[in-house]
């Protein structure tokens, strides 16, 4: 009992984050449903390279079951539009998604939210190049800017309406992941990129440092 105890605190002092708020919110149905011998899949929606993904989220997934004594098995696809597919089919028990997934997935397949992000907006960017002299949306105008997914809300949604507002005209490329769209920026490809700043921090400093961050954030 002790033990379960100190990892409700754990679980609890955590939950600041986006990621731990959605596995308390786990942990209180698991305990819920503890017994049962059914497999739950919790799915993550593939904003990073499917490398990075069960790193960051599997051990927290295994603590979780190991603790509510459900069987949790960890899942994601090779890219946003497959994750998208398989939330219309219905295809995971559990499923980390952004606002405008919600709100089509939730009419359309029947999932709905136990676990938000308290006290925290989400923010979209655009990254450009340190070696090309964007300064401000105006320098985009006539650009092919890359971007996610067209459902991507944070980072493509969001940073699209921008544009529009301001006037641009631009052509758009999706690139299936945020990763992929701060690689492209930095290799040239692409004058500019839509993401967000928890995917921006957890490239690889090289990548950081290549790229920056004009005065182009914006939070809802």
């Amino acid at each position: 009992m002790p033990v379960r105890k100190n990892i409700l605190r754990l679980i609890l002092k955590w939950a600041i984050s986006a990621k731990l708020t959605i596995i308390a919110g786990l942990l209180a149905f698991g305990q819920a449903h503890a017994g049962e011998e059914r497999s739950y899949t919790f799915a993550i929606v593939p904003q990073q390279s499917a490398a990075m993904l069960p790193a960051s989220w599997a051990p927290v997934i295994k603590q979780v079951a190991s603790v509510a004594g459900v069987d949790l098995k960890f899942a994601t696809t090779k890219d946003i539009p497959t994750f998208e597919a398989c939330l219309a089919k219905g295809v995971f028990d559990f499923a980390y998604m952004n606002p405008y997934h919600y709100v089509i997935f939730n009419a359309k397949s029947g999932y709905y939210a136990f676990a938000r992000e308290k006290s925290v907006s989400l923010t979209g960017l655009l990254v450009a190049h340190r070696s090309i002299s964007i300064r401000s949306l105006a320098d985009l105008q006539q650009a092919t800017i890359a971007f996610p997914s067209p459902a991507a809300f944070a980072a493509t949604i969001i940073p699209r309406a921008e544009l529009d507002r301001a006037g641009i005209n631009y052509s758009v490329s999706y690139l299936k992941s945020h990763d992929s769209v701060y690689l492209a920026v930095q290799k040239g490809l692409f004058p500019a990129g839509g993401g967000v700043r928890r995917t921006f921090e957890s490239m690889p400093e090289n990548v950081r440092d290549d790229l920056d961050l004009p005065p182009s954030e914006w939070s809802i």
